[in-house]
C-alpha cells in the first residue's frame, strides 16, 4: 500500500465557545494535497472545507465502515447548519468548548511525522465531496450532532435515544 510521509503541526488550541476558532497555529490544512478529480473545479475557500471534512473523516473513522465515514462527516455538517456550533466545516473542525476539542484528533500538540494512507485519504475525500455536494444524500444519522466511539462506556450527556453505525454511537441529545 503506497504511503505519504508529511510532516503536521497542530496544537491545542485553548479557545472559549465564543471565540474565533482556527487551526492551531502551525497547522496547515494545505499540507495534505486533495487528490480526487473533482476538487479541481472548486474556488480555494471550498478546497479548504473539503480538505477540513476529510481530515475529520480520515482521523475519526479511518478504520471503520463507510457508512460511519458518512456519519462523521454528517455530524460535522449538521454541525455547521445548527445554530449551536460554528458557521463553516473547518470552525466546526477545530472548535473548542471550555477547553475540550469536538473531535479527539485534534486534541494533543504535537509535531510528528505521519504516513497518510492514500487509499483511506482519497476515500474521505470522495465521502467529504459526497456530503458537501449531493443535496440528495440521506442523513443515516437523523441529524445527529454527536457521537461518541461504541467500544467506550457511553457517557450521560448521550441520554437514550441513539444508534450506532460503525464504531460510533450517534446521537442529537448533546
Amino acid at each position: 500500500m503506497k504511503k505519504l510521509a508529511i510532516f503536521i503541526l497542530a496544537g491545542v488550541l485553548w479557545a472559549s465557545p465564543s471565540t474565533a476558532v482556527s487551526a492551531p497555529k502551525g497547522f496547515n490544512t494545505q499540507t495534505i494535497p486533495l487528490t480526487i478529480d473533482s476538487v479541481s473545479n472548486l474556488d480555494a475557500s471550498s478546497q479548504k472545507e473539503l480538505r477540513c471534512l476529510a481530515l475529520n473523516i480520515y482521523h475519526e473513522a479511518r478504520g471503520s465502515t463507510e457508512e460511519d465515514k458518512f456519519g462523521v462527516a454528517l455530524v460535522t455538517r449538521n454541525r455547521v447548519v445548527s445554530d449551536r456550533y460554528k458557521t463553516t466545516i473547518c470552525e466546526v473542525v477545530w472548535q473548542r468548548w471550555k477547553r475540550s476539542p469536538q473531535f479527539s484528533w485534534t486534541t494533543k500538540t504535537y509535531i510528528t511525522r505521519n504516513k497518510i494512507d492514500l487509499k483511506a485519504w482519497d476515500n474521505a475525500q470522495k465521502i467529504a465531496y459526497i456530503v458537501m455536494y449531493d443535496s440528495n444524500y440521506y442523513d443515516i444519522t437523523y441529524g445527529s450532532l454527536c457521537y461518541h466511539a461504541a467500544y467506550r462506556r457511553l457517557p450521560k450527556w448521550m441520554g437514550k435515544e441513539y444508534i450506532y453505525i460503525g464504531s460510533h454511537v450517534y446521537t442529537s441529545k448533546c
